[in-house]
């Protein structure tokens, strides 16, 4: 009996279809790894994607990143240098290739490609906050200012962009706005003692010693050993008028340091201020025993010889302040001054025009040099002068009333180093 033959079942055949892996996938494994803390291994799966994609910038960027996170830094910025040449427009590889060679210390090599990322994608706060840091550490304070201000709009829960802010406004002059920074800065990390003490010492230097005080003590209260706010608490006395309190402290902090140029300076900037003047001298000629390249000492020992009478010494403490500092304005001043009273009226006029260059908003400088020209017969001239400085000082007078943060006296002097 034959067995009747079953209807044989259809065979399902599935095709598989084999993907090639895209750059997406190569980035998301090495991600994988990322997260895990090995970089070894993401940087293997990102050459592997650049065998097959040999032109993405991507993975050029990203292995320049992973050689980079290894302190790799020269293969890394080979590596963002390709990303670059390959897409000009990826913001994160001019960012990368910017921030590495930055910290490879080629800080004008670092300003190029950290402006292209922060202009092809201006709002990220990272890109910004970092190419102002970098203008900052260039000096090239109104343009880390306008960064930073960029960064800290976009996030302003950033203590560390409130604080480099702080510290470009200071140094472009803006004390009133460094101070809203600093305190921004405190607010947003208490425990940010750097912050507090240039908060102290703005504060100190705009007129408000005890609150100033308040901010040294408390960076004293988190941190005893703090140097600058040990040597700002003389500067608050001074500010204060409190000279005997002032000399207290620094010579107390001397017995700890005695070979601290800075100390040595201050205590002799407090003698100066209580008339002391053969002291004064004394704790200056050691402070610049010491440091030799500190201008300051030079610019107020000059002070102390010229108050004493010693004009040429004066002169001669001036040059080497000027010396130092070609920009000092204060020093020429002061030098014009000390070689008028010796008679030197050609070179005193030239150090007074050189002050004036530098600060044309003292009217010292054009008074005194009015004075030098009306003696050697340029009445014109002397004319001049003098309306100018008294233009000069109705500008001031006006600035004191609505900017409390300025200095508007018309000699200028000498003020303590803070740490």
């Amino acid at each position: 009996m034959l067995l009747a033959r079953r209807a044989s079942l259809p065979v399902l055949a599935s095709l598989v279809v084999w993907a090639a892996p895209t750059v997406e996938e190569f980035l998301r494994r090495a991600e994988g790894f990322k997260r895990k803390g090995d970089a070894s291994s993401a940087l293997a799966v990102v050459e592997e994607g650049l065998r097959q994609f040999p032109k993405s910038a991507r993975l050029e960027n990203e292995a320049g990143f992973l050689l980079g996170v290894q302190g790799r830094f020269t293969e890394a910025i080979e590596r963002f240098e390709r990303a670059v040449r390959l897409d000009p427009k990826l913001d994160e590889a001019q960012f990368h290739l910017g921030v590495a060679r930055w910290i490879a210390k080629d800080a004008q090599g670092a300003i190029g490609p950290l402006e292209a990322a922060s202009q092809l994608a201006p709002g990220k706060f990272e890109y910004r906050a970092r190419l102002g840091e970098a203008y900052y550490g260039l000096e090239r304070y109104t343009d880390a200012v306008k960064e930073l201000e960029a960064a800290v709009k976009l996030n302003s829960g950033q203590p560390g962009a409130w604080n480099q802010l702080g510290l470009a406004l200071q140094r472009s002059g803006d004390r009133r706005r460094a101070m809203d920074a600093f305190q921004k800065t405190v607010d947003l990390d208490a425990g940010n003692v750097e912050a507090r003490n240039n908060l102290g010492f703005l504060l100190v230097e705009t007129g408000k010693a005890e609150a100033g005080l308040a901010q040294f003590n408390e960076v004293l209260r988190l941190k005893p050993t703090h140097r600058g706010a040990l040597y700002n608490i003389g500067f608050a006395h001074l500010q204060k008028g409190d000279l005997d309190k002032a000399i207290g402290h620094y010579k107390q902090l001397l017995q700890a340091e005695q070979d601290s140029p800075v100390l040595h300076y201050n205590l002799g900037l407090a003698l100066k201020q209580k008339d002391d003047l053969e002291g004064a001298k004394q704790e200056l000629q050691r402070a610049i025993q010491l440091d030799p390249q500190l201008a300051e000492a030079h610019y107020t020992l000059g002070i102390a010889h010229w108050q004493a009478g010693e004009f040429a010494e004066a002169a001669r403490q001036m040059r080497s302040a000027i010396a130092l500092r070609p920009d000092y304005a204060e020093a020429h001043y002061m030098l014009g001054t000390a070689l008028k009273q010796q008679g030197e009226l050609e070179e005193a006029a030239n150090a007074l025009r050189e002050a004036i260059r530098l600060d044309p908003t003292t009217p010292g400088p054009y008074n005194l040099l009015g004075q030098i020209l009306r003696q050697r017969g340029d009445v014109e001239g002397s004319k001049t002068m003098f309306a100018e400085g008294a233009r000069v000082k109705r500008m001031r007078e006006a600035e004191q009333k609505t900017m409390f943060d300025r200095s508007a006296t018309e000699s200028v002097g000498p003020r303590p180093r803070p740490r």
